[in-house]
């Protein structure tokens, strides 16, 4: 049923309790796990150093997919890595549609537009308190 989970990353740290969700749930489902992220270009500044923070930023994420792919391969996961700039919303559920995604999994806290994002995804989505087991305020604005 969800052979195909989507993971939204930002960074390592603050989306830790969803990627620990979301390989614990490819792990006992037996789903590939789609690790994305998905770089805010609007955040870059304009003018001659615009480059150098894309590519800051680029090396940022790669080495935190990096990581969750190293994690993957230790539970013996499936995993493929993605990498998008662009508006993260219409990134992430362009690309969840793209590859047939079943599930969305991303930290309650992150700078989506989390209403949008529930409104308009195609698929569930589950979002990962700060530390699973607790609620916390934007889960209750989320629901």
């Amino acid at each position: 049923m969800f052979d195909r989970i989507f993971l939204y990353v930002e960074d390592r740290r603050a989306s830790a309790p969803a990627i620990d969700l979301a390989l614990s749930l490819a792990g006992l489902l037996g789903s590939r796990l789609f690790a994305t992220c998905i770089i805010n270009t609007s955040d870059l500044p304009e003018g001659p150093s615009r480059q150098a923070k894309l590519a800051d930023a680029e090396e940022e994420a790669w080495q935190a997919l990096y990581e969750i792919e190293d994690d993957a391969f230790g539970r013996e996961i499936s995993i493929s890595l993605l990498l998008d700039q662009g508006n993260p919303l219409e990134r992430l559920l362009d690309l969840a549609r793209s590859y047939q995604a079943k599930l969305i999994v991303a930290a309650a806290r992150n700078r989506l537009a989390l209403p949008e994002l529930l409104r308009q995804s195609p698929v569930p989505v589950i979002l990962a308190p700060e530390q699973l087991g607790q609620t916390s305020e934007t889960d209750e604005r989320a629901v």
